[in-house]
Order: structure tokens, then sequence, then C-alpha cells
């Protein structure tokens, strides 16, 4: 193996998360081929969870750039991923290579995303990009395994582990209201707990709970917006961060689950209902602070009959009961 090689693949196998990783990818890769700007582009498709991603038409896929998450198609994209090279179940592999200048590497799909590398410059010859390919798919492999070590092993959804992580990202993204005297926020986060969980339990098994619990989390991913942070935090609890939505948004998106849930029909034929409290999150609030408050606003949601969305307020809160207002 080349010493390039050999060196890019240490650095890569030293990072511990996925943001650190995909850095590590961009670092290397300009390594081997330097003079060359190398770029990281997400694709899933639109409006699409995991049930809808298998046999997504390209056209219709969104394409943002990684890690500012901002939404560009580049002009390469139609044209290489509208023929079928093996991108959608394989990968890494090297796709529009009629360009001199361009050279892009699509590198698989891990937790619903397809990523694709574009090494834009002068493209190294062939033994350079066969090694630049060979580090993309120890990339590939890590990614696959931390995504692995970050997700709920029975519902697939986020584990209590990487909340704390995902949740630094999203703080640092949220609008600063030093004074407080508003929310500014953008991003949410809301605490959904099932009702009466451990009376499904004692009645029907844990094994039928297990199944409850897999449910619900099938129905968040359906219900919920494809850049939503979804987490399974512990027993029947689970959290959504919702971001880049007004308030009014959120509260919408939440009540729409709320009634998912309670007009679904689960496997032990009784209903299944849910109680959320949510509140926004503003940079410079402590993580646990957003917490205590949306925990608070979901024990208003308990206390006050359950199956309802409780948004937090400094003065009051708000109750939300299929679609009627309260205040209390």
């Amino acid at each position: 193996m080349p010493a390039d090689d050999f060196d890019s693949i240490c650095a890569l196998t030293r990072e511990a998360s996925q943001h650190d990783l995909c850095e590590r990818l961009l670092e290397s890769v300009h390594a081997l081929m330097p003079g060359t700007r190398v770029r990281l582009f997400e694709a899933y498709p639109r409006g699409g969870r995991e049930d809808e991603l298998r046999d997504s038409d390209p056209s219709a896929m969104i394409v943002r750039e990684w890690p500012s998450h901002t939404f560009e198609r580049p002009r390469w994209f139609d044209e290489a991923v509208s023929h079928d090279d093996g991108w959608r179940d394989g990968g890494p592999v090297a796709l529009g290579r009629g360009h001199a200048d361009l050279l892009v590497i699509a590198l698989g799909r891990t937790a619903g995303l397809w990523r694709f590398l574009e090494v834009a410059g002068p493209v190294a010859e062939p033994p350079v990009v066969s090694r630049a390919l060979r580090v993309a798919i120890v990339f590939r492999n890590l990614l696959a395994l931390l995504d692995s070590f970050e997700r709920d092993p029975l519902t697939g959804l986020y584990n209590r582990r990487t909340f704390d992580t995902r949740m630094q990202g999203v703080m640092e993204d949220s609008p600063f209201d030093p004074g407080r005297r508003a929310r500014a926020a953008s991003h949410w986060l809301a605490i959904l707990d099932i009702d009466h969980f451990k009376r499904i339990n004692d009645t029907y098994g844990h094994l039928y709970g297990d199944e409850i619990l897999l449910v619900f989390a099938r129905l968040m991913q359906r219900t919920f917006r494809f850049d939503d942070l979804l987490f399974r935090y512990g027993g029947e609890e689970f959290i959504v961060v919702l971001t880049n939505t007004s308030r009014e948004g959120a509260a919408t998106a939440l009540e729409r689950f709320r009634g998912t849930v309670a007009s679904h029909v689960f496997p032990h034929g009784d209903a299944v209902t849910v109680s959320i409290g949510w509140t926004g999150i503003e940079a410079g609030v402590m993580p646990s602070t957003i917490m205590d408050e949306a925990d608070t606003a979901l024990y208003q949601a308990k206390d006050h009959g359950r199956d309802r969305v409780v948004a937090f307020e400094r003065a009051a809160a708000t109750v939300a009961v299929a679609g009627e207002v309260q205040l209390f």
C-alpha cells in the first residue's frame, strides 16, 4: 500500500464521529490530489424518509453540500446519477469520468443519505484515482460502523448517547437572544412519551411492548421531515429535534404526529396515545434547561389527560388538544 494511502486511512480511523470523519475524508482526498477542490454532497428524495428511498427518481432528489447543508444542485448531478453504475446499492464508484477536470465518486448510502464526493480541477491519473477510491471505501465502512454505534438497536433511531453530540451542533446553529425577551428559535425540541406504556407491558408482555416501540418509531420516521432528528431517549420516551421551521410549523408537525399515533391500529388492537412537551432551542441556553422546559410541558400534558401537545411558555403553558388551544 502506498504511504499516502496508509497515512490517509490511519487519519480516517482516528475519528470517532461522523462529522469529523467527513472532514478527514475531504482532507485526505485533497492531499492525494493537490491543486483540486474537494467537496462532499448529500442527496435524499424529496419528502423522503426511509420507506421512500429505494426507488427514488434522481431528478426528484434534494441535494445539499456538507457541512453547511446549503442546498445546491451541482451541474454534474443529474447526468451522473441518471446512469445505473452501481451507485444506488454499492459504491464507492467513480461517476462522470468523461470530464478531464472533474471526478465524482458515489460513496454509497448510510442512514438514508447518498453521499457524493466532487473533485474539481486537474483530476489525477488512474492510479491516483484508484487510491482515492480505496480511501473512500474505508470511509464508507467506517461511516456505517459509526452510524450503527449511534443508533438504538430496536428502533433504528438515534440513541441517547448520540443526543448530546447532535444537540451541540443544533445549538451552534441556533439564533442567540441574550435578553431572552422573545423566542427567536428556529429549532425546537420535543419529548414524546407513550401513554400508559407500563400497562401495555404488564397486559401483553414485553415482546408486544417492543413491537409497540418499533411501530411508534416507524410512525415518527414517516411523519417528520428528513432533516428532523429522531431519538429514542430511553424506555418509552423519545425526542424529536425539529430544525429550520417556525413555531407554527413545529406545532403543526407535533399535532399531526399526535393524531397519527391516536388513529393508528397497533398490533394488539388497543388504542395507543402519546403525550408531547416541547420548547424552543436557543444558543446560549443550557441544553439541560431546554430539556427541563420540554419535560415540564410534558408533565402538564400528562396531568391534563394525556394524548395532547403542550408548548412550554415562561408565563403560561399552551395546551393543544386535538386542534383546540387552551391556556393554563
